[in-house]
């Protein structure tokens, strides 16, 4: 890998094609906290949507603490469960619906974008990916309808909220990737980011700390896609989902100064 091709992608990046990138990564984070809320109305919970941006943002900063994600769900569970009437289970089935829905729409886009991308791994790919995607959606909704019904009529409204949450991100990184001289064959490097994100989401590093730049570094080199770009890209995002962490300062200062209980809303 060259650094030094990196650091000089990096000083002619566009810099407010980053501010783009940014913005429209915290769109996502928005539409996170709206798919929650969703969840969560259906157990009679209606909390306010600024409350849900709170466990949004605090509970992505937790999860830079901890590996995959772990300490973010964990933030969420404790809150919700102290804070309401809800039961250890219907916070558990929560949380399950609420990140098993992200990792699902994340999986399908990615495989939508590398369906698409000119990327060729193994004989007959496209049949096997198709079938491989068929059997995951029978398992997420089995595995909701049966293990979770307190949350199962959400299922569906969680996946398409998803959908939307990991479109905005992909979005987010094609912004990321235009700011960089000379990006060509978009799509591929776009499948790149989904599948390193997929592998983000494994308890491997703390806040997935060089997951996305190892996985998209090491399959850019075997496809012979430049792997400073990607690399690069790869870290555009990490830096710019750190950065965006950081907005849940305010929210765990505000909770600790005044630790009011989430608002229970009637509407």
């Amino acid at each position: 890998m060259d650094w030094q091709e990196i650091l000089n992608l990096l000083r002619a990046s566009n810099a407010w094609l980053l501010i783009l990138a940014f913005v429209v990564f915290n769109a996502s984070k928005a539409l996170s906290a709206i798919r929650l809320k969703r969840i969560v109305d259906q157990l009679e919970l209606k909390l306010d949507l600024r409350e849900h941006l709170r466990l949004c943002y605090v509970g992505m900063l937790y999860s830079n603490l901890l590996p995959g994600n772990i300490g973010g769900d964990g933030y969420k569970g404790f809150t919700l469960k102290r804070s309401s009437h809800l039961s250890t289970h219907q916070v558990i089935a929560s949380l399950a619906l609420d990140r098993g829905s992200g990792l699902l729409a994340l999986i399908l886009l990615a495989a939508a974008f590398f369906l698409l991308s000119p990327i060729s791994l193994f004989l007959h790919q496209e049949l096997w990916l198709i079938l491989g995607i068929l059997v995951i959606i029978v398992a997420y909704d089995l595995a909701i309808r049966k293990i979770f019904p307190t949350v199962s009529m959400s299922r569906y409204q969680a996946l398409r909220d998803s959908i939307g949450v990991q479109g905005l991100q992909a979005i987010s990184a094609y912004f990321a990737l235009l700011s960089f001289p000379n990006s060509q064959d978009v799509t591929s490097y776009i499948t790149l980011f989904l599948i390193s994100s997929v592998a983000a989401t494994l308890p491997l590093t703390i806040g997935g700390i060089g997951i996305r730049e190892l996985v998209s570094g090491s399959l850019a080199a075997y496809l012979g896609i430049n792997v400073q770009t990607a690399v690069l890209m790869a870290f555009a995002l990490f830096v710019i989902a750190g950065l965006s962490s950081l907005l849940g300062l305010f929210g765990a200062a505000e909770y600790r100064i005044g630790p009011q209980p989430l608002s229970n809303s009637s509407g």
